[in-house]
């Protein structure tokens, strides 16, 4: 029996896990029927391509980006989405489409070599981060960054800003408002509570210079900033007085980014379009002012074959695919270009304030019932190695360790072993297994849970899939109404330090649904937000990873990949992953090579 896999993207924004979405233009495939596959069953299969670069080297004393060739202005830019939902407010996070009128403070430094730092992540190691619509920061002291605004920034000319200048009263009031402190607003928004709330408060200073003073001196505050997320992208306040205190007309959104809302219609298509006062320029090209496109348009295709259909005749630019479409199009279309990404994975939070899930026993039983290399190379395609990871990703170096390098007796518990997953169960009282459930929705994938269902039964675990729609499947979850176990995002996630950190803390941790309350863990994260320099912090960083793991508060898969096709004619991408949070910043920097284009025939 086949296994096939669905499209995994992660919906919405980091600022808790719920908030993902691993593409903003990318929807999940069209589902199958339904089928519970023998989780021993293996088929062959042969992998999709590696990603592919172009391969023109810059001339001598060149820079790496050369073989792009010169940017081009003009044209449009073409991507496909399932869903198209009227919301346009940074403090929602059910909004991945329409929101990139806005822009952070911080970014990526787009001048990097791909080889020192690959921008898979929205999360950049301070190392790596560059000034967006800052110009620069400091530390004034251990509690304070000071934060200068870049000057000659304007707001969209249209209403209801009209262009006035970008200032420091303008960042005051977007933390303002996300955090209750300040500006009239007195309520925090949930949903970034435990991202921003180590802000105590924000101090304008001068007309561009703005103070952050945190609750703790810490070295790692400024890493609150640096997340490319919707929690630090700035709206406009006379936009938010001119709604009542909600985003919700497009006519009204405004930012200050690359791209202006100009057209939008629900579950249909929304249109960007050049904003022609920007105030950025090409870092690569000093030179050139952004962006390149003229309009950057998301068009609403809910069929996946049809999705895939546009792409081979030109009527996108680029396309998510899972490993079976993007092996279909090497084969059929191997002038499009594939890069493989990371991704986050999948796994099943647990009730650890419940029984049986109190009893850690059980908690590695049903972490060992699993065969993840198995799955990897049958239902994965082989496309990954089924092997498991810290919270963070494997790649990023320091701030995690690979999963070769864990303690032999670590690795065993994240090894396939059903007859000693049955010995911990007798142990812990339930020799003859137990009933349970999970509760689950669209944002993840179903056939793996039935995969896993397969792997429990073996162990004489009975677990009932249940089925919610997304909305009320986060407020189910949110308001810990679940009473087993549910689906959630597990392993080699991609967010800053900070975040990462916090995964499991029982009052500030975004994905404690678990209800773990482990004194020692929260003492350690203390710990870490007290660290006076990033080594020190670093180390207790990984002395947290490792409680994790050891606890098995969740039951982890494995890391999962991405794929991502490109019509050779758009040009500038390197590899980077396409997030909602980014794909603004990434698109203002491409552009279309109009004679490829048409000497393809498009």
């Amino acid at each position: 029996m086949e296994m096939k896999k669905r499209i995994m993207w992660l919906l919405v924004s980091s600022l808790m896990v719920a908030s993902l979405l691993l593409a903003s233009c990318a929807p999940t495939e069209e589902k199958k029927e339904e089928v519970t596959p023998s989780p021993k069953e293996e088929e062959e299969v042969t992998p999709p391509p590696k990603e592919e670069e172009e391969v023109t080297p810059p001339p001598t004393g060149g820079n790496w980006w050369d073989k792009f060739g010169e940017p081009q202005y003009g044209g449009t830019l073409t991507l496909a989405t399932g869903s198209l939902s009227p919301k346009f407010d940074t403090t929602d996070w059910t909004f991945p489409t329409t929101n990139h009128h806005f822009e952070n403070l911080f970014c990526g430094d787009w001048t990097l070599d791909r080889k020192v730092w690959p921008f898979i992540d929205t999360a950049y190691l301070q190392q790596y981060a560059a000034p967006w619509l800052a110009e620069s920061w400091e530390w004034a002291d251990p509690q304070t960054v000071t934060v200068h605004i870049r000057k000659g920034v304007h707001w969209q000319n249209k209403p209801p800003v009209n262009g006035r200048e970008f200032t420091a009263s303008d960042v005051k009031h977007h933390y303002d408002r996300a955090l209750g402190i300040g500006s009239g607003y007195d309520k925090p928004n949930p949903l970034y509570i435990s991202i921003l709330g180590s802000i105590e408060r924000v101090t304008v200073k001068d007309k561009y210079t703005v103070d952050f003073r945190f609750k703790t001196p810490s070295a790692m505050s400024i890493y609150v900033l640096l997340e490319m997320g919707v929690q630090n992208s700035i709206e406009a306040p006379e936009a938010v007085q001119a709604e009542g205190g909600q985003l919700t007309d497009w006519r009204k959104a405004v930012g200050t980014a690359a791209w202006m809302l100009t057209d939008f219609v629900p579950e249909s298509s929304i249109v960007y379009s050049r904003n022609p006062n920007y105030w950025g320029y090409d870092e690569r090209h000093p030179e050139n002012q952004l962006p390149y496109i003229d309009t950057f348009r998301i068009i609403v295709i809910p069929d996946a074959s049809t999705q895939l259909a546009a792409l081979r005749t030109g009527k996108i630019d680029e396309l998510g695919a899972s490993w079976e479409r993007s092996l279909e199009l090497s084969k059929t279309n191997p002038e499009l270009i594939q890069w493989k990404l990371p991704a986050f994975g999948q796994g099943l939070g647990m009730r650890c304030d419940k029984e049986p899930f109190t009893d850690i026993r059980v908690r590695k039983a049903l972490q060992m019932a699993i065969d993840r290399e198995t799955i990897a190379k049958t239902y994965y395609g082989g496309v990954v190695d089924g092997k498991p990871s810290m919270v963070t990703r494997s790649g990023v170096t320091g701030w995690t360790t690979p999963y070769d390098e864990w303690p032999q007796e670590l690795k065993d518990e994240y090894s396939y072993n059903p007859k000693r997953a049955k010995q911990l169960l007798a142990e812990a009282g339930y020799p003859n297994g137990f009933k349970t459930n999970i509760v689950t929705s669209g944002m993840f994938d179903v056939e793996l849970l039935q995969i896993i269902v397969a792997y429990f039964k073996d162990i004489n675990v009975d677990m009932e899939i249940r089925r919610m729609e997304v909305p009320a499947y986060m407020s189910y979850v949110r308001s810990f109404s679940h009473d087993q176990m549910y689906s959630w995002f597990e392993g080699g996630l991609g967010f800053t330090p900070n975040i990462s950190v916090q995964w499991r803390h029982s009052k500030t941790g975004p994905s404690n649904y678990t209800r773990n309350n482990d004194p020692s863990y929260d003492a350690l994260v203390a710990q870490y937000f007290a660290a006076t320099t990033e080594d020190e912090a670093r180390r207790i960083f990984n002395e947290v990873m490792w409680k994790i793991l050891e606890n098995h508060w969740a039951i982890q898969v494995c890391p999962l990949v991405s794929f991502v096709v490109f019509q050779p004619y758009v040009k500038g991408y390197s590899g980077e992953t396409l997030e909602f949070r980014n794909l603004a910043f990434y698109a203002a920097r491409w552009w279309i090579d109009k004679d490829l284009k048409k000497a393809l025939g498009y």
